[in-house]
């Protein structure tokens, strides 16, 4: 009688997630991804790793792990195979969206794109800093008509003046034949009120610029997804 139970109740459980996988493809055709709770997107990306798996609980269980979506899209695959106990197929494929979200942003700016204004700037420079979870600092090289050059890493880690090489500065200027530079780096807290040590920069980057007649049009910093202009507060002529 067991046996006989066990065979009427199974298909009951069988089909509380039958069709699933329609209807969750059905709201992201719908409504994009912003009608989806996180573990969702997560768990719609997991279905082309698993073709008939429930992901519905793997993907809470990955982001319990680690403490938001966010978190997961960044850390390396090692980390994520390791800790979710998926394969690194699986893991690589989650860790590829910020780096093509960054390439995206990057690429949308085409080589010959111009600033004008501040809030040019800023726009590109938020491009730079997808999923960067540690302070990078860059000089966006231009010309003689404010199209850009090229973005150049300066820096990665903790920005002072000991951390930036001012020959690397002038090196790289000099190399792209850049009129002018803007300068960008992010503050991973999202606090976007400059530092001391990013106003010595500035200035530092700005004297070592100045014998080689390329100026400073702006320093951005991105907090987030909010941005700082040096220019709109006025504090490239103060320093």
């Amino acid at each position: 009688m067991d046996n006989e139970k066990e065979k009427e109740e199974k298909p009951k459980e069988l089909n509380i997630h039958k069709g699933h996988r329609e209807r969750l493809k059905t709201k992201f055709l719908r409504g994009g991804l912003d009608v989806l709770a996180d573990h969702e997107a997560l768990e719609l990306l997991l279905f082309y790793t698993y073709a008939q798996r429930n992901t519905n609980p793997l993907a809470h269980r990955i982001i319990k792990e680690f403490g938001s979506i966010s978190a997961v899209l960044e850390a390396n695959p090692e980390t994520i195979a390791n800790t979710c106990g998926v394969t690194i197929n699986v893991a690589i494929l989650i860790s590829l969206i910020l780096p093509l979200s960054k390439r995206y942003e990057t690429r949308k700016w085409s080589k010959n794109v111009k600033i004008s204004k501040s809030a040019d700037a800023c726009a590109f420079a938020k491009s730079l800093f997808v999923g960067e979870t540690v302070e990078v600092f860059y000089m966006i090289c231009l010309d003689t008509q404010n199209k850009v050059i090229f973005p150049v890493e300066i820096a990665r880690g903790t920005i002072d003046k000991a951390h930036i090489y001012m020959r690397t500065v002038v090196e790289k200027a000099i190399q792209h034949n850049a009129a002018t530079v803007i300068l960008a780096h992010n503050h991973p807290s999202g606090n976007l009120q400059p530092s001391a040590s990013d106003l010595k920069v500035t200035t530092h980057i700005r004297d070592v610029l100045e014998p080689i007649e390329v100026t400073i049009a702006d320093h951005i910093i991105v907090g987030g997804n909010e941005t700082m202009s040096f220019a709109e507060k006025k504090l490239l002529g103060f320093m």
